[in-house]
């Protein structure tokens, strides 16, 4: 699993630069910043003004006070109309530029703050997996020019911060969990955390800190699979509680796609997209990237060998073959089909939660609030087997239901149950017990004609076509 740093990426990085080098480095269109955006950078630039938000952050000191950075704020947009005909709306937030939705020429923002006094800014980005070798002349380039600008000056000569990333090349799914020797009273990490995956305790991404060292910050090893769950599934998506069996069928539909895109892929492709580790290592305090590097060499932090050295012991670690997971994401998906009933403004239940958290877990999923689902999730997984074990099965009461498939018996049951029968607006009599039957979605009736006569041949009708997925297909009843 363990593999020379050759395909090192920058995935992030906070650096000084003169304001002049912008456009040579970053093109000549950005968008001014509107809102803020999330950076994990040193303390002292937090009150920095956001200009720019894409294709990068950038910041500038405006000043200590809420007064004095809106002042800047102001000889900044009254600069970019004199000179340049360029109108944006001041924002109130003092750390925001503007809230003007539109693109701008960046030499024209970089003369205006030349001529405002600005000469460095504070250049950050994060997710990017810059290969090294490549992001390494220009960044340092940027960073040795702005030394000749401010030269001595302590502010931009130490504290640029950068993560270096690799990826190790795997047969198999590996996810991690701290080893005892790693744990004793002294050890040798701070915060170290697991974000549990594949519904095994102990065991999923890790990461930690070193305890008290200057230049390593914080170090992450997690599964290339995260990458490719995202590139299918937005995150908010992921992360979220859904509150209305409308958005809940949206989620599954999001799952089920991935699982149809997983299953439409050859071995190679389930290789190249699956499998291997990635490690990811927070350098802080340095001049250029080529220092950060450095340090991961030295420390031998892109590797796993290397992190174990450090921290005086093995990782445990778990493997899944790719199919182990394909298998466990579709059982937990037809579970998660089963639990998913009720009209659209249907408020969500405890089942359903706890079963849609089973779904993303069995993808290797473990976002910022999977721990609390997970709790919620084997609190009811736990009093559902209880009840199962005090003797609560399912009784069948529909006439012929000993002829069918033992498998199949609960959904039969479980669908006539749930569903809503209509007479058909097409019908001159009212029947007392109709036995048409309307789409989850939409207004629309199902055929009924070659299908079916009774309510029991539509059960088996669309269980037999469907199996757990029937739910999607047929408009249950509210709360069933």
């Amino acid at each position: 699993m363990d593999s020379q740093p050759l395909n090192a990426d920058v995935d992030a990085a906070c650096f000084m630069m003169d304001i002049r080098d912008l456009p040579q480095m970053f093109g000549e269109l950005i968008r001014p910043a509107i809102h803020l955006s999330f950076l994990r950078d040193l303390n002292h630039f937090k009150q920095w003004i956001i200009i720019i938000s894409d294709p990068v952050i950038v910041k500038l000191y405006g000043g200590d006070t809420i007064e004095e950075r809106q002042h800047y704020k102001r000889l900044i947009c009254r600069e970019l109309r004199r000179k340049h005909g360029l109108t944006l709306t001041i924002a109130e937030h003092d750390l925001i530029l503007s809230k003007s939705r539109v693109n701008i020429p960046l030499q024209a923002l970089v003369e205006s703050l030349w001529t405002c006094g600005h000469r460095e800014c504070r250049v950050g980005f994060y997710g990017m997996k810059w290969a090294y070798e490549k992001a390494k002349p220009k960044i340092d380039r940027c960073i040795q020019l702005h030394g000749s600008l401010r030269a001595g000056s302590v502010r931009g000569s130490r504290q640029n911060m950068f993560d270096i990333g690799v990826k190790l090349h795997a047969t198999e799914v590996n996810i991690f969990g701290y080893g005892e020797s790693q744990r004793w009273p002294g050890r040798i990490f701070r915060k170290g955390r697991v974000h549990e995956m594949f519904n095994i305790p102990d065991f999923g991404s890790i990461d930690f800190g070193i305890r008290d060292h200057p230049v390593i910050g914080t170090i992450k090893i997690y599964q290339e699979l995260t990458h490719e769950v995202l590139s299918h599934i937005p995150k908010a998506s992921l992360d979220d509680y859904p509150a209305t069996v409308r958005t809940m069928r949206i989620r599954w539909y999001q799952l089920d796609s991935l699982l149809r895109a997983w299953e439409g892929y050859g071995e190679d492709e389930l290789r190249e997209n699956l499998l291997g580790t990635r490690i990811e290592v927070s350098i802080k305090n340095v001049h250029t990237v080529t220092e950060a590097y450095n340090y991961c060499i030295i420390y031998d932090l892109l590797t796993i060998r290397g992190l174990e050295k450090m921290l005086g012991g093995p990782f445990h670690v778990r493997t899944i073959p790719v199919n182990e997971i394909l298998t466990d994401f579709s059982n937990k998906l037809n579970r998660f089909a089963r639990k998913v009933r009720g009209r659209d403004e249907t408020r969500t239940t405890d089942q359903m939660l706890a079963a849609l958290t089973e779904a993303r877990q069995s993808i290797g999923w473990s976002g910022k609030n999977m721990d609390a689902q997970l709790k919620k999730a084997r609190w009811w997984r736990g009093r559902h087997d209880r009840n199962r074990g005090a003797g609560e099965d399912r009784q069948f009461h529909y006439d012929g239901w000993e002829a069918d498939e033992p498998r199949l018996r609960p959904m039969i049951q479980d669908f006539l149950d749930s569903v809503e029968w209509y007479n058909h607006s097409a019908s001159r009599t009212y029947d007392p017990h109709p036995i048409y039957l309307k789409k989850a979605r939409g207004s629309g009736f199902l055929q009924q004609r070659g299908r079916y006569t009774d309510r029991v041949g539509a059960a088996r009708w669309y269980v037999g076509r469907y199996q757990e997925r029937w739910r999607n297909e047929v408009r249950t009843r509210p709360g069933t």
